[in-house]
């Protein structure tokens, strides 16, 4: 038996009749047949969204054992994950940017009571030495404006005296 020549211009399989199947052409009939039996569906075709995003559940909770694990757990780029400590009161917050850096905050948790002492809206500075009242600062502006118009007395006259001194030189240089 003879054996077809496969690396020489392709293999071309011999029919008995001599006529090759048209397969395009019977795949349209076939598609064709089928739109047929088919009702047509009349509905908006709706656009696809380019990324499958997971959608988060409300009630779905993800449990990590330590930091350890959170540290491991994978996330996709372009994500956040919030993870809950079974041992300790912590939420690790674990986010991986678009290169793929994962970052992870650590948040710690503790119930809040009815009890509790609401924390005071007032401003309380914790400057230290820093911090002067408002009273202080103003007796010293008051006291630095004073300074200020004495020091500004004092130079006049000098300013008079160097003009005077400045017209004495140039009349003696005219009268040379």
């Amino acid at each position: 038996m003879a054996y077809p020549n496969y690396y020489n211009g392709g293999y071309y399989p011999q029919y008995q009749n001599g006529a090759v199947p048209d397969m395009l052409n019977q795949y349209k009939g076939q598609y064709q047949q089928m739109l047929m039996q088919q009702p047509m569906m009349q509905q908006p075709i709706q656009q696809m969204p380019t990324m499958a995003q997971p959608t988060p559940s409300n009630d779905m909770m993800i449990w990590v054992l330590s930091e350890v694990e959170a540290q491991s757990y994978p996330v996709a780029p372009n994500n956040s994950v919030i993870l809950w400590d079974k041992n300790s009161d912590v939420v690790y917050i674990k986010s991986v940017n678009a290169q793929g850096v994962p970052s992870m905050r650590v948040l710690d948790y503790t119930e809040r009571s009815d009890n509790a002492q609401k924390p005071s809206k007032t401003h309380v500075c914790t400057c230290g030495d820093r911090y002067i009242p408002k009273e202080k600062f103003n007796e010293l502006e008051a006291k630095f404006d004073e300074l200020k118009a004495k020091v500004e007395s004092l130079e006049k006259p000098k300013q008079i005296n160097k003009n005077k001194k400045a017209e004495e030189n140039n009349d003696g240089e005219q009268s040379v």
